[in-house]
């Protein structure tokens, strides 16, 4: 058996506060809903008919286009074309012509705006090519004489997502916090304990990306190249040879040595070494490292070896 409900106890439901805010929250949600149906859409790969003829998968939109040329008469006091020296310079004027696509079917440029440009009737640089159309900025051919009916730009409203291309910066080398040890390392040859030289806590980062914020570069590779500083060199040859006769560079440059180097392949890496130094003087390290994308920089660590003799200065000293 049915339950009938008298009209006036349904209209006893409309009074009740809850009834109201239920109606509310639906009609809200059917709102939404109708004002998001076309993004829906277009997610699920069913956008309208001018974007899918830009790309099915609805990856492009129809919207508007703009074109720059080379005008045909004398823009700006500038010809189309002009010699400037050896050179042919084009008188390009970049986005002077705006297009609209009317056409329900595709995205072809229907109209232009302006129609009109520098007394020229641009129109007539638009043109089919099948089922697309084209518009000619024009060029200068080899002779620096112009050319409309050249350079064509496909004239359609599509769309796409702009997309940004990273532009890293080189990688950073930190020296300033190297550690070496011993403080005052000697000449190999008069260091009784030969400690040699040790580097430790020599950095590099990846450079970061300066266009689209996407992060760090990697650090792929470190390496280490020692060589005598010009000054020692000259001081050794000179004033130390003539000191004591015979003095010569005894060490073979440069030295790369042997690397421990930690992090590689993330965006910072840590490297260590070890040399002994045969030669008084200044150690010029370079330390260089290389990131992802092949740039590299470098930084110079100047290390001095001591030779034990209280009457002689070393060079910088």
């Amino acid at each position: 058996m049915k339950r009938i409900i008298p009209f006036f106890q349904s209209l006893s439901l409309l009074r009740r506060p809850l009834t109201w805010l239920q109606i509310f929250l639906i009609s809200g949600l059917l709102a939404a809903g109708y004002a998001l149906w076309p993004s829906v859409q277009c997610a699920l790969g069913d956008c309208g008919v001018k974007d899918k003829w830009c790309a099915s998968d609805c990856s492009k939109q129809c919207s508007v286009a703009g074109f720059g040329l080379i005008p045909e008469n004398t823009y700006g006091g500038r010809p189309p074309c002009r010699r400037v020296g050896s050179s042919c310079v084009q008188n390009f004027v970049p986005d002077v012509i705006g297009g609209n696509c009317n056409n329900a079917a595709n995205c072809n440029v229907s109209e232009l705006n302006p129609g009109t440009f520098n007394g020229e009737n641009v129109y007539g640089r638009l043109y089919y090519a099948g089922s697309v159309r084209y518009f000619n900025v024009g060029t200068c051919n080899s002779s620096c004489s112009f050319v409309k009916a050249a350079n064509a730009k496909e004239a359609t409203c599509c769309v796409g997502a702009p997309v940004c291309v990273p532009s890293f910066a080189p990688p950073s080398v930190n020296i300033a916090n190297a550690v070496i040890a011993p403080g005052h390392p000697l000449v190999f040859s008069q260091d009784p304990d030969q400690l040699g030289v040790t580097v430790t806590t020599i950095s590099a980062t990846g450079g970061s990306d300066t266009s689209c914020d996407s992060g760090q570069q990697n650090i792929t590779a470190i390496t280490v190249s020692i060589r005598l500083s010009d000054d020692t060199i000259a001081w050794i040859n000179g004033p130390l040879a003539l000191r004591y006769p015979g003095a010569q560079i005894k060490g073979s440059y440069p030295i790369q040595p042997t690397l421990t180097t930690t992090g590689l392949n993330t965006t910072t890496a840590t490297t260590s070494f070890h040399f002994d130094p045969l030669d008084p003087g200044t150690y010029n390290i370079t330390i260089t490292a290389t990131q992802g994308d092949g740039q590299s920089s470098s930084a110079v660590l100047a290390v001095p070896a001591f030779l034990l003799d209280s009457t002689i200065t070393m060079p910088g000293q």
